[in-house]
Parts: structure tokens; C-alpha cells; sequence
């Protein structure tokens, strides 16, 4: 789902600056931050009803959830707005591994911050990586 793929984003970001801390002394070292874009208006949820409204879930859950997503939804530039912002802020002001939402940083929950957890993430991605090339 949606949400386990950011969850596990965060952790592969948290386990990379576990790897390679950040050195803002070295011109070659990397950075590495999470973000959440917010909620918005695209076309990544297309069922939709008359009024425009996103259908999510079913019967009267499914409709209520759809308007008031509807209503909160940022337009595309919005969810821009923290890529832009991590993009163009000041390095040395940027916490490595940090998850950012709307130029704040924000917490994130226990499984993030399990560096077994992400250590073994960052593992398995390797071996699903070499795998992939092998084929």
C-alpha cells in the first residue's frame, strides 16, 4: 500500500544515513531526507463521482471520505512546495534522515527509527537488487 511504501522510503533514508553519515565539510557527501507532499489533487486517485468528489473505501464511509479528501486536497503546485523547499534550503539547516512535511520536520514512528528494522530493509533491498541484475 501507499502507506507501507513511505514508511519503508523513510526507513531506506534512515538506514542510508546510517551507512553514509553526512559530512557538510565534504563536497562528495550526500544528504539524504524523506518528505510527505501532503494530500492532492491528481490523477493518482481516479474514481471520482458526479460532483468530482474521490471515492474511496465503500457504501457511506467510502462517499464521506471522498468529499472531505476532496475539500483538504492541495493543488499540484502545493505538494510541490517541500520538494522545492528541501531543494533550495540552506544544507547546513537540513537534518540528515530528517521527514519533512510543509518545511517543518517531522517525527516519525517507532519502525523508523529501529535501526534493525532498517538495517534489514536496506539488506534485503540489496539482495533484490543483485538479484535483478543477475537475471
Amino acid at each position: 500500500s501507499y502507506a507501507h511504501s513511505k514508511l519503508l522510503n523513510v526507513m531506506f533514508v534512515n538506514e542510508f544515513n546510517e551507512r553514509y553519515p553526512f559530512d557538510k565539510d565534504n563536497k562528495k557527501s550526500i544528504l539524504c531526507v524523506s518528505l510527505h507532499p501532503g494530500v492532492g489533487k491528481t490523477n493518482l486517485i481516479n474514481d471520482r463521482d458526479d460532483d468530482g468528489n474521490v471515492i474511496v473505501g465503500t457504501g457511506l464511509g467510502r462517499y464521506l471520505m471522498g468529499m472531505i479528501i476532496t475539500k483538504i486536497a492541495d493543488s499540484v503546485q502545493q505538494l510541490a512546495y517541500t520538494s522545492v523547499y528541501l531543494a533550495i534550503e540552506d544544507i547546513n539547516k537540513l537534518k540528515p534522515g530528517g521527514y519533512y512535511c510543509v518545511k517543518a520536520l517531522w517525527d516519525t514512528n517507532e519502525d523508523c527509527k529501529d535501526k534493525a528494522k532498517c538495517a534489514k530493509l536496506w539488506e534485503v533491498s540489496l539482495k533484490y537488487i543483485d538479484d535483478a541484475r543477475k537475471k
